[in-house]
């Protein structure tokens, strides 16, 4: 049986989501820049907490117990994709907002591919097991440096091109 008020409340949730989401659109370059920053600083911090989950995992053979923390990053990246899609062009943002939807689609597709795999485990699985599925992510992980440098360089040109520097994280 159907829950209608579950699905109404499920319903006017994701309204005020989008309704925040477009009142929260930058206005200069700045803070489009700012933006784009935050997305992937959250989305570091969230894949942190996946892998501490995911060593706690490991030495309790619990897999199952990581399926929250992957789900809300599936979540997050949903949205900021939907949100950079969808942001207006600000001082020729295109390149830098092209390049954080490849870099969100990336990690999209690394989220299905690699960490997904990782929940369907169950306790009695071999380190053999778990270590193929490592390799995999690992494999498929490569990748994420080359990503992040061409944000990182779509940041510093459109900063060059607006006037402001990019300060660099070390």
């Amino acid at each position: 049986m159907r829950h209608p008020i579950r699905s109404l409340l499920v319903t006017l949730f994701f309204i005020f989501i989008s309704f925040i989401t477009k009142a929260q659109q930058p206005t200069t370059a700045l803070e489009l820049n700012d933006a784009m920053a935050d997305i992937t600083d959250s989305l570091y911090q969230a894949g942190s907490e996946w892998g501490k989950a995911f060593g706690d995992a490991y030495k309790t053979g619990r897999y199952d117990l990581i399926k929250p923390y992957r789900v809300r990053l599936e979540n997050f990246i949903n949205q900021k994709l939907e949100y950079v899609v969808t942001m207006k062009d600000i001082n020729n943002s295109k390149s830098l907002r092209l390049a954080v939807i490849e870099f969100l689609s990336y990690e999209k597709r690394l989220l299905q591919e690699a960490f997904l795999p990782f929940e369907r485990l169950k306790s009695s699985v071999t380190k053999e097991e778990v270590q193929k599925l490592i390799d995999n992510l690992t494999t498929l992980a490569a990748k994420e440096k080359d990503m992040l440098a061409k944000v990182s360089e779509a940041q510093e040109l459109y900063g060059a091109e607006n006037g402001f520097a990019i300060e660099n994280k070390l």
